[in-house]
């Protein structure tokens, strides 16, 4: 009888009862994530690319409308001469009504024609004469020295009060510059330059719209030493100039509630304690609270401090400007001096505004939140202490623990998620508002070029028969603002 075989065990049964072997690890995952980073970055570096093509397309296509709009011929678009002030032709000196000069045919005929207008009320009303070039490059892409320069060859400023304001667009180096004379920085300080370049020629010139930049950077030029105010458009509201600041506070009065919206006890008390303040401190402190005001609060508080010129006083000085209205856009803004950023720093004030000012508005507090905030911010810059209201404690060891171990744990999980997005964010950098609905803060520091020192002595007058002729006043020894895009 034949022996019955046996299967081992491995193989005993059917194969639903012998199950595979555990699935070996998976490896070289670290090898996989680098290559998927590296071609998440290639990707994106491909995008890129294709944004800045369109981006040169959009300007390519805005010179064009530019040129049909005059009339030119396709020959005007070659945009590679490097102009000097030598032969950069003078519009003003070839026509009496004329002071933007664009050879290269970037403007428009109607916006230069309104930026001619401006800038000519800017003359007859305001004793300021002005020059404005448009060119494609200057020598080392330097408009500020540029500017300063012409302004001096030419002598771009009033004979009698050497009034005068020299602006530089240098559109294929991406760069511009806004220079002033002596006689008028203090209607026009550094920081109201800054804000001209960046808020109407660099906002217009990421658009490839230079028509714009140059006939809203007229207007805003006008507007500011024609009403104290850097606006674009029709004026609805309170201008700096229009407050007369001088009377009011010979009077007395440093909180203008110009629609009577603080109960007069409240507007009484305020105006003691800013008296008081200023006489202790020697310093200013001010506050506009209104319905409606020219421009934006931040721009407001930055004009009003250079009518009353805060940067000068050596003691801790501040202007806040509210615009508030129920059922309405609601600004704040504060502009302070440098002492005042020493004493109380620009995190505390901030905080006593959002915590004081606009938390109690929100709930239409009025009284409560000009009190709060206004006592907040003189007792810190004269006592160095708050006693209206407590101030932001520090974490102690045991929280900062907490958040550290909490912070690294999240660090590993946006540290990816950063990476991926790092290149469409790089390239939106600068393409932001810095209009929020309750305001900002901002102090009276700004960043000059590094040519400063370079400039000085008056300029000599130019003329011509045919057109209109500078006074050849002015001294343009380093004031101004310059940027790019």
């Amino acid at each position: 009888m034949a022996r019955k075989r046996t299967l081992p065990p491995p193989y005993r049964g059917s194969a639903y009862s012998n199950p595979l072997p555990p699935p070996s690890p998976r490896k070289h995952k670290t090898l996989r994530g680098c290559l998927i980073g590296v071609a998440a970055f290639f990707l994106l570096g491909i995008i890129g690319v294709l944004l800045e093509d369109e981006d040169k397309k959009k300007a390519n296509d805005a010179r064009q409308t530019a040129l049909m709009n005059r009339g030119d011929d396709e020959k005007e678009m070659s945009h590679d001469h490097t102009w000097t002030i030598d032969d950069v032709p003078m519009a003003h000196l070839q026509n009496a009504s004329e002071y933007v000069s664009d050879p290269e045919h970037y403007l428009s005929r109607e916006e230069k024609k309104k930026a001619d207008e401006f800038l000519a009320r800017l003359q007859t009303d305001c004793d300021v004469q002005s020059a404005y070039i448009v060119v494609g490059h200057v020598p080392n892409a330097n408009t500020y020295r540029f500017a300063v320069d012409l302004g001096r060859k030419y002598g771009v400023g009033t004979a009698e009060t050497g009034r005068g304001v020299t602006v530089v667009v240098a559109v294929e180096d991406r760069k511009w510059s806004i220079v002033t004379t002596r006689e008028v920085q203090g209607e026009l300080p550094d920081i109201l330059a800054n804000d001209i370049g960046t808020d109407y020629i660099v906002a217009n010139m990421k658009k490839s719209d230079p028509s714009a930049a140059v006939m809203q950077s007229a207007e805003a030029l006008y507007n500011l030493f024609s009403t104290g105010n850097i606006f674009v458009g029709e004026n609805h509201g309170w201008t700096a100039k229009g407050l007369k600041l001088d009377s009011l506070m010979q009077a007395g009065l440093y909180v203008l509630d110009m629609d009577r919206m603080l109960s007069e006890h409240t507007r009484d008390s305020l105006n003691t304690m800013l008296s008081r303040y200023s006489s202790a401190t020697g310093g200013l402190a001010l506050c506009l609270l209104c319905r409606d005001m020219a421009g934006e609060a931040l721009g407001m508080a930055r004009s009003m401090s250079a009518e009353v010129k805060i940067d000068s006083l050596k003691a801790p000085s501040f202007i806040v400007a509210v615009k508030y209205a129920p059922n309405s856009n609601k600004q704040w803004g504060i502009y302070y001096n440098d002492p005042f950023a020493d004493k109380v720093g620009k995190d505390l004030a901030v905080s006593i505004m959002e915590n004081q000012l606009v938390e109690n508005l929100k709930q239409e507090r009025v009284d409560e939140a000009f009190s709060l905030a206004l006592a907040g911010l003189t007792q810190k810059a004269q006592t160095n202490r708050i006693t209206a209201f407590a101030e932001p404690t520090s974490l102690s060891k045991e929280e900062k623990k907490t958040a550290s171990d909490d912070g690294i744990s999240d660090l590993l999980y946006f540290l990816f998620v950063g990476l991926f997005f790092g290149g469409i964010i790089l390239y939106a950098v600068g393409k932001g508002s810095n209009n929020h609905l309750y305001g900002s803060s901002s102090h009276g520091s700004s960043d000059d070029d590094d040519d400063d020192d370079y400039y000085s002595s008056s300029s000599s007058s130019s003329s011509s028969s045919s057109g209109g002729s500078y006074g050849g006043g002015g001294h343009y020894d380093g004031g101004g603002a310059s940027g790019g895009w």
